[in-house]
């Protein structure tokens, strides 16, 4: 985490500033104030995971960071919509991996932080308007493709 904040802290602080105080444009001598907000972020999915401080793999229990669904039953639910993961959600992991940290009981942490795949809280958790659960594009390569995809297929292919 320390390392993200430092390598994109600027990026960060320069998008809060700005969605607080907007950006004043001059075109043709008229000046206008446009307000900035970040609409998604995007990038592959251990990219992705890193910068939203999550687990770089699916091997945490809750792995996807839209639903609630387990490694233990996303394949016997793969056809379903499953639960949306929401705001709160990560808000409530979050705050108890914190104090976990706090207390320093490193083993406590360790479980908790698999069992939510949340390692600490996305750099953008604190922009206004942005919504970690909703507001991150999934990548089609790692989670499709490499993914649940090749189960489909499997299953396609022997009928199950």
């Amino acid at each position: 985490m320390v390392f993200l904040l430092h390598l994109n802290g600027d990026f960060v602080n320069s998008l809060q500033k700005m969605v607080k105080d907007g950006v004043d444009v001059v075109i043709s001598g008229t000046s206008k104030v446009y307000q900035v907000v970040l609409f998604f972020t995007l990038g592959d999915y251990p990219a992705q995971q890193a910068l939203h401080g999550r687990k770089e793999s699916v091997s945490a229990l809750k792995f996807c960071p839209c639903c609630n669904v387990t490694n233990d039953d996303y394949k016997d639910n793969i056809d379903q919509l499953p639960a949306h993961y929401t705001n709160l959600d990560y808000e409530q992991a979050c705050k108890f991996i914190e104090e976990c940290v706090k207390n320093g009981d490193e083993n406590t942490t360790a479980i908790w932080r698999k069992f939510y795949g949340i390692n600490n809280r996305s750099i953008f958790a604190e922009l206004p308007n942005f919504d970690v659960t909703l507001q991150v594009l999934l990548d089609p390569m790692h989670i499709l493709l490499q993914g649940s995809y090749k189960f489909l297929r499997c299953n396609l292919i022997l009928g199950l």
